[in-house]
């Protein structure tokens, strides 16, 4: 009997308007929380009768606006006050549709100028306004009052004018406010009193707006056309530097004076506003919750210290992580604009069972996605930075947290207005406290933005810090130990001579780790003088080289030798005399996965002790390394001291390598148009279908996807039932994106990799190519940094606390090892994980693109057979996206999310291989099979049952059952119909396991074999063939252990007796796993 289960559906008329609150009782004083009572999530979708020729819907629900944050459906809608603006900004930012060509272009161009590196460079720049707002405000009298939010305005106007584009507006010395400053806030009153009247148009302005934006224009002109004249300023990189010098790779264009102009204008509209709002309710909410101000003075003391004559680095503000989680926690409960408005693209869409046009207005509002009480608890509307802790955040569902808006439209500046207020904060709470004289009563003031509404305070010095004296420069210098030069420049290669000597180095490998670790013991072998020479291990055979030392470097699969080792371990078994290997000196390092703990180092401890059998001397004993653990750091503990005994053996001293061993050299060229994309041999195949498997889970949300893919074959291109596809990938935009901000050079910038000497890198050298083709086609960009990879960001970290930070994590010692595996490996923390938690670490970009190393493919079981269609194969893709391990946002994996992103019809790059061991159905369609599966471990016994079903139709075959794992028949019941109709044509006898099916008892696929252990047994005995597909931490040793306690069950047998029966049919390819670590 199969377990099944039932879904119902409810056929309802489609409610064409949503309801609308009684909004008699709304009082427009109480601002955006004052919404929050008039809608529920009950209501998740509302009307407000705001413009009558516009419909105009409130989203309020996490489940509606995560459905209306899809780039792909909806798009931000520039309406009302928002549209006016464009009358001093045509086509800013902020303000131009998405379609605007001119909005592509600058949003592509711009990027580089708001990436992490480039806000890093204007540090020195934001702290020149910043120390003006602290050195006024120590210079107030005692009981003189301070008007925050007006302070705070002037601190973000006269940042942005200088880290912008080089203008001070004297905005703390002035008793009035420049004049460009008046024309501004008339511009914005305008657009913010017309924003409902439907007449209003920013291309016909009234004269008072013709006259501020023409004298805003001007003022901006003139000082663009003094910076085209002296583009050599004297001072740190600013935005118009970018602006001015940001050219397209594919056209050559770059932004005109007009586009410049509005750019301009608009960070300094929409700039200075979020930031001075943020910075004005970070301060009533420290005043008012003297516990969290204690831990920030606290932390703010610890790293940045009470010396007023220091400023501190970039480095010392990122540190200050709990003021950061202030910060957040400020923009949850006020992020600066309350609303996002978004329409549809284009088309009908559906929001929950309302049907929307483009046409009409969706206004997310945040008030309700931020104090939403599912997500952020009872207490969603008090302040509480604790929610933004280390490992609380990720923990977050996707858009559930929106202060800079969503998608391609979500602000551009948004760590900009982060760097400025955690910097000014931070200098702030290095100095004064803050004293409430008036007893101030949040209440909201709204405009472009919203701030608190006459927010007044008074300040006094902290204890002992009356005086602030700032140090000749106003900044503090870095540090003696820091190794500022070799952060700047590649340290002069030492060459060394030849010696006469030579090292072999063969490898074993199917996949590549065992490949990457010859070549790096080839290359360093070859910087210390040796002649040296690398191949796969096969070609050794019978033909092992007796005037060199001779290096195996090789893994397993599942106790199998890879395929370029297959020949070699042959010969080495079939050796007979003790003396065959004679004169060979050789060392053995093995690859390995403890997750096949039968089958863990099986070919190299073969290797090592055949070679030694035959006569051959070992060098070094045999090393290993568990791809489970910190193979990195295990590898490197054999590795050392080995590279010392190879110089010994070759009757040589050892020679110290430099560290960073041989760079690659990075030169400037010019343009590239065309692409080129490594293959490693891979064949172009083309996407044929993509079908979603997930069902709904018990709550109703889809909360997984799983794909099924059909791929179709080149031809002269074959596969049979149980192959492999290797897929190899390109790296996601948001992960590009987020990498090339620590770069300094930008995304389109043409660069030629040259090898310094041998490298191992197969990053394509002496070629042209942009920087951001290198990072999408070739780089990794999200596996666990290793130790190696640590110890040169070490060598870059500026920041005493960064250099011992990632130090603690390369040591030898128990501690540090324990350290790099907790932190690093099972959080999977990367390389751009590690820059960004050590902000002092910049790297050159020649050293970070060398670190990052090799895109791998990645491997599938195909999920279909030939017998079906010889020029289709399938695959069974879970979709990997949750959030990081690391803290960092959404993590989405590399190959799944690529796959999943191809529309149907694009060609990618593939290979078929065959699996290291018979996995797959027997020749003798009549020998039983017993199929073990969890989730897409499904696969290939899907292409089992296709072919299983051919020979059916063609006569008789055997019995074959399959144990299929997953929650629930409703969710992730996989190919449920398919396999339905197998059982029922008798192709298979199909026995489901539900971990969470409503209404039955949690069941395993364990304990679905000992239910049926006697059906189960009676297929043994007549010569079944045993598969199991699955995690190799939970259910492969789980299905281990219920057939040794089947054969104890069914035989009186020991423990023991249990396990070596499992063992023999192991050795004899009767009990077959093909099974994934993570």
């Amino acid at each position: 009997m199969v377990d099944e289960g039932s879904e119902t559906t409810q056929d309802t008329e489609t409610v064409r308007e949503p309801p609308a609150p009684d909004w008699d009782l709304f009082d427009p004083k109480t601002g955006m929380v004052g919404l929050i009572p008039f809608f529920d999530s009950g209501r998740p979708v509302c009307s407000l009768p705001l413009d009558p020729a516009v419909k105009n819907y409130m989203l309020v629900s996490h489940n509606v606006i995560d459905q209306a944050t899809n780039d792909a459906a909806f798009d931000k809608y520039v309406v009302s006050g928002l549209g006016l603006i464009r009358a001093g900004s045509p086509n800013g930012l902020f303000t131009a549709d998405t379609d605007d060509p001119q909005w592509v272009l600058s949003h592509k161009l711009l990027m580089p100028a708001f990436a992490t590196k480039a806000i890093k460079g204007y540090h020195d720049l934001m702290v020149d306004p910043a120390m003006q707002l602290v050195l006024k405000w120590a210079r107030l009298n005692p009981g003189d009052e301070i008007d925050v939010t007006a302070d705070y305005t002037r601190l973000t106007f006269e940042t942005i004018g200088l880290v912008g584009f080089g203008y001070r507006f004297g905005a703390f010395y002035r008793e009035n406010p420049h004049q460009f400053v008046t024309y501004m806030g008339d511009l914005l009153y305008w657009a913010i009193k017309n924003s409902t009247n439907p007449e209003a148009s920013p291309y016909d302005p009234p004269a008072e707006v013709i006259e501020a934006v023409t004298y805003m224009n001007g003022l901006v002109d003139g000082v663009v056309d003094h910076r085209k004249q002296h583009p050599d300023h004297g001072t740190e990189k600013d935005l118009l530097d970018y602006m001015l010098g940001a050219k397209d790779e594919e056209s050559g264009e770059g932004l005109s004076a007009e586009i410049i102009r509005s750019q301009i204008n608009t960070f300094l509209i929409a700039g200075h506003e979020t930031t001075s709002g943020l910075l004005s309710f970070a301060t009533y909410y420290l005043m008012n919750n003297p516990d969290v101000l204690a831990k920030c003075y606290a932390e703010v003391d610890a790293e940045i210290g009470d010396d007023l004559s220091k400023v501190p680095t970039a480095a010392d503000v990122v540190n200050c992580r709990y003021l950061m989680q202030v910060l957040k926690e400020v923009l949850r409960l006020w992020p600066g604009a309350p609303f996002i408005i978004r329409h549809s693209r284009g088309a009908e869409e559906l929001l929950e069972e309302y049907p929307v046009e483009p046409a009409d207005s969706l206004n997310i509002s945040l008030a309700h996605l931020h104090r939403d009480p599912v997500i952020w608890g009872d207490d969603a509307d008090s302040f509480n930075p604790d929610r933004f802790a280390p490992g609380e955040e990720e923990k977050l569902p996707p858009n559930a947290y929106l202060p800079f808006g969503v998608g391609q439209r979500a602000c551009i500046g948004r760590q900009f207005a982060i760097a400025e207020a955690h910097l000014a904060l931070a200098l702030i709470l290095q100095r004064f406290e803050f004293i409430d004289h008036a007893d101030y009563q949040l209440s909201i003031k709204r405009g472009l933005t919203i701030k608190p509404r006459d927010f007044k305070i008074q300040i006094v010095p902290r204890p002992g810090r009356e005086a602030a004296v700032l140090r000749a420069g106003g900044v503090e210098p870095v540090a003696d130990e820091s190794p500022t030069k070799a952060a700047t420049a590649r340290r002069d290669k030492v060459d060394v001579p030849k010696n006469g000597k030579k090292i072999v180095v063969a490898f074993g490998s199917n996949l590549g780790s065992s490949e990457g670790l010859a070549r790096e013991m080839v290359a360093d072998a070859a910087r210390g003088g040796f002649e040296t020479e690398l191949a796969e291990l096969d070609t050794f055979t019978d033909n092992l080289p007796t005037d060199a030392l001779f290096v195996v470097v090789t893994s397993s699969y599942n106790g199998q030798p890879p395929d370029n080792a297959k020949a070699f371990c042959e010969w080495l078994g079939n050796l007979e005399s003790p003396d065959a290997l004679a004169g060979v000196r050789y060392s053995v390092f093995g690859c390995g996965d403890r997750n096949w703990a039968s089958t863990y180092q099986a070919i190299p401890a073969l290797i090592d002790a055949g070679l030694a059998a035959h006569g051959a001397e070992r060098v070094v004993d045999l090393g290993a390394a568990d791809a489970s653990d910190d193979f990195d750091g295990q590898f490197r503990s054999w590795y050392g001291p080995a590279l010392t005994q190879f110089y010994t053996a070759s009757g040589l001293d050892p020679i110290e390598l430099d560290e960073g061993g041989d760079r690659l050299i990075m030169e400037i060229g010019t343009p590239l148009r065309q692409r080129f994309f490594k293959t490693l041999n891979a064949v172009p195949v083309r996407m044929e279908s993509k079908e979603e498997l997930q069902g709904k889970s018990t709550d109703g949300t889809p909360d997984r996807s799983t794909l099924l893919i059909d791929l179709e074959l080149p031809e002269g291109v074959t596969y049979e039932t149980g192959d492999r596809l290797a897929v190899l990938p390109f790296n996601t935009a948001e992960t590009i994106s987020r990498t090339l901000g620590y770069f300094t050079s930008a995304p389109e910038t043409i660069v030629s990799l040259h090898a310094d000497g041998p490298t191992d890198t197969v990053l394509p050298l002496d070629q042209p190519h942009t920087l951001s083709t290198l990072l999408n086609f070739y780089s990794e960009l999200q596996l666990p940094a290793t130790r190696a990879q640590i110890d040169t960001l070490v060598e870059y970290a500026t920041a005493p606390r960064d250099r011992r930070r990632l130090s603690s994590l390369t040591g030898e010692d128990k501690d540090s090892q324990e350290a790099y595996r907790e932190f690093v490996l099972e959080a999977r923390r990367s390389v751009i994980d590690l820059l960004e938690e050590n902000p002092s670490c910049c790297p050159p970009d020649e050293v970070l693109l060398d670190l990052l190393g090799e895109l791998k493919p990645r491997f599938y079981s195909i999920a279909s057979s030939p017998s079906v269609d010889p020029r289709t194969v399938s695959l069974m893709v879970n979709v990997m996206e949750a959030p990081s391990l690391s803290g960092h946002g959404t993590y989405r994996g590399t190959c799944s999310t690529f796959l999943a992103r191809q529309p149907i019809g694009q060609r990618l790059h593939a290979s078929v291989r065959a699996p290291g061991m018979p996995f797959r159905p027997p020749d003798n369609p009549e020998v039983p099979m017993i199929m073990i599966a969890t989730g897409s471990g499904l696969a290939p016994f899907r292409g089992f049952l296709q072919e299983r079903a051919q020979d059916a139709s063609r006569g008789r075959v055997g019995t074959s059952m399959l144990f299929f794992g997953c929650r629930n028949s409703g969710a992730d019941f996989l190919m449920g119909k398919d396999l339905e109709q197998y059982d029922e044509d008798g192709v298979v006898q199909l026995v489901t396991a539900f971990s969470d099916e409503p209404g039955r008892r949690r069941k395993f696929v364990q304990n679905r074999i000992w239910d049926k252990r006697h059906e189960v047994w009676d297929l043994m005995e007549k010569g079944a063939n045993v598969y199991v597909c699955g995690h190799a931490g939970r259910v492969a040793p789980a299905a281990r252990k219920v057939f040794e306690d089947l054969y104890r069950d069914q035989t009186g047998a020991d423990e023991e007796a249990a396990q070596q029966w499992v063992q023999s049919l192991r050795d004899d390819n009767r009990y077959l796993e093909d099974i994934w670590a993570g």
